[in-house]
């Protein structure tokens, strides 16, 4: 897991520091692969937990729920044992705390979510519609019919139909990507490809 955290933190974390970053960018030009971790201070690995939760570990691990729930275990002990040698501060602490908790709680089940929902999706007639819309769709509410939408790159807004069952208040905020068609009947998944917490 901590092998997964440097592969995330050298590929997509930004350091706050402008002098850092030209460092970082001027070491890794040079061939360094390790020269976030090498270069910047524990306090930045914090910052980069929403990217690793919310994106890496979704879009770039393939991985059963054990490894997912393990995100959240292996990261918070991390920050624990960052605060307990110094290397970040008690607000640090909290927020590198909060952090790993929530998202590693929603990891697993934004996992189970997505598989459960791309297998029903699978599962339905298929949809005949010239409409459709691919890209990421933020969960803005819960309804009787399924989750009220937006899209993150267009216009579309409206609720988009998912089983009772598949259906949590927790799933407010959280990201699915897929394909949503329209149709006579309202909007109905013609893919899923992601769920991120």
């Amino acid at each position: 897991m901590i092998e997964l955290l440097r592969l995330c933190l050298e590929d997509y974390l930004t350091p706050s520091d402008p002098a850092l970053r030209k460092a970082v960018d001027e070491a890794q030009r040079a061939g360094s692969e390790d020269a976030v971790c090498r270069l910047c201070p524990p306090r930045e690995i914090a910052g980069g937990m929403g990217e690793f939760f919310g994106w890496f570990m979704v879009r770039k691990v393939i991985a059963g729920q054990e490894l997912m729930r393990a995100a959240g275990t292996v990261t918070h002990r991390l920050g624990k044992w960052l605060y307990e040698r110094g290397y970040i501060d008690a607000e640090g602490a909290e927020y590198f705390d909060a952090e790993t908790t929530s998202l590693g709680r929603a990891l697993p089940k934004a996992t189970d979510l997505r598989n459960r929902l791309a297998a029903w999706v699978e599962w339905q007639p298929a949809v005949d519609s010239e409409v459709t819309y691919d890209g990421h769709f933020q969960i803005l509410a819960i309804s009787d019919l399924g989750w009220k939408i937006e899209s993150v790159l267009d216009s579309l807004e409206g609720v988009v139909a998912v089983p009772a069952e598949l259906r949590h208040p927790q799933q407010v905020g959280w990201e699915v990507s897929g394909v949503i068609a329209e149709t006579p009947q309202g909007l109905r998944w013609v893919e899923v490809w992601n769920v991120y917490p």
